[in-house]
């Protein structure tokens, strides 16, 4: 197998193979919502989802690695991949505005895995891979042109997570995929700016850790990150307290027999403490876990029909630390967003206009008011999903 089919599976793009399959799934899906709201008998929240399209992409393919950031003005911003062209483009949209402004940040196959965030003057920050694995890529906004650099040259691929500090200074979290002479390495790497310079660490040199991650900070700048083991199957957690990197596993393979730790996605709650969303690929499990007591537990979020494609859960959690999901579940094809509160946890379908919602990022405006970003895999396009004010109607609930 060449390089370049091979880097097409990672990629992983592709739209599931049967759409008599995908119909069949999508019905039961929603027959399922049917059933679940007539065993509850309680009305619940009626969401009202505005959906929007970002870019169509005109021919091409776009909305891969889609990255969203809302600004507390109500601005948004969103990176993701053209994969026709391959480059990595960007969108914005002014909260009153009516039209999405799209510029290109980097070209020649640059762009894969970008992550976002933006800093408290607007200005976008990203960091991606490329197709060529040249290094870890880093490009910011000055407020005239976008400025890009190679961070680590290393030969780095898969997800990168960025967040930025006080200062807005940005901690990245990314993936070591080969040495030089093109063997495996497989190590979960963090790089950080100062303001001067950057400094690039291995924080687990454990082979196979880290091709799922994701950064968080606490108030002191300090990053924590989720990501898998995927030798064998677990979700991983590190934190680091001003000297060492504290570790811990989350969930673990050999405590049920599950491989989980994919697609993890995490965040801290007021007090600093972490929140983890994340997949078991053995079940096609939604989970989420956090740390009670001093001990991570875990528990079931939402059964898919089929993970179908390896992808990622987008979490977010609001004002009063309730946690907020995006997810893609690839055997139906649809967009699912899942909320907890005192009753347990409601799912619901998002979007289920053809095969959608690979690659989801959520985001919370300042109104916990939930924006999801996400790729139609049909007809090759971004999108966004609003959520809007409500009364009553049916959606999920696990208890």
């Amino acid at each position: 197998m060449n390089r370049r089919r091979l880097y097409q599976q990672h990629l992983d793009y592709v739209a599931l193979s049967s759409s008599t399959l995908r119909r069949i799934a999508l019905a039961s899906t929603l027959l399922g919502v049917l059933f679940t709201f007539s065993l509850n008998g309680a009305a619940q929240t009626e969401h009202t989802w505005q959906i929007e399209v970002v870019n169509n992409g005109a021919g091409a393919e776009v909305g891969g690695f889609a990255a969203l950031a809302i600004e507390p003005s109500g601005n948004l911003h969103v990176a993701y991949y053209n994969f026709t062209h391959r480059t990595l483009l960007y969108s914005f949209r002014a909260k009153t505005d009516k039209q999405w402004s799209t510029t290109k940040v980097d070209g020649k196959g640059a762009g894969t895995y970008v992550s976002l965030a933006v800093d408290t003057a607007g200005q976008p920050h990203l960091a991606y891979n490329s197709m060529y694995e040249d290094g870890l890529h880093y490009a910011t906004w000055d407020g005239h042109k976008w400025k890009r650099q190679i961070i680590d040259p290393e030969h780095v691929n898969y997800y990168t997570s960025i967040q930025l500090d006080k200062d807005g200074h940005p901690r990245i979290s990314y993936y070591l995929y080969h040495a030089p002479d093109r063997s495996y390495l497989l190590h979960l790497k963090f790089a950080s700016f100062d303001g001067k310079g950057w400094t690039i660490e291995t924080v687990d040199k454990r082979p196979e850790t880290g091709k799922f991650n994701s950064v968080a900070l606490d108030t002191s700048g300090y990053p924590h990150i989720a990501y898998s083991h995927v030798a064998l199957g677990d979700l991983l957690y590190a934190a680091w307290d001003g000297s060492r990197w504290n570790f811990a596993d989350v969930d673990a393979r050999r405590a049920h027999g599950d491989y989980v730790g994919i697609g993890n996605s995490i965040t801290l709650d007021r007090s600093g403490s972490p929140h983890i969303a994340y997949l078991d690929s053995t079940k096609n499990l939604v989970k989420y876990a956090w740390i009670e007591d001093g001990r991570w537990k875990s528990e079931i979020v939402d059964t898919l029909m089929g993970r179908g494609e390896v992808d990622h859960v987008s979490l977010q959690l609001d004002r009063q630390n309730q946690p907020h999901l995006a997810y893609y579940d690839g055997g139906s094809g649809v967009l699912k967003y899942a909320v907890r509160d005192d009753k347990g946890w409601r799912t619901e379908v998002v979007d289920n206009d053809g095969n959608v919602g690979k690659y989801p990022s959520l985001c919370l405006d300042v109104d916990d008011q939930p924006y999801i970003a996400y790729y139609a895999l049909d007809d090759g396009s971004l999108k966004i999903a609003h959520l809007q004010n409500t009364t009553a109607s049916a959606t999920t609930e696990k208890k």
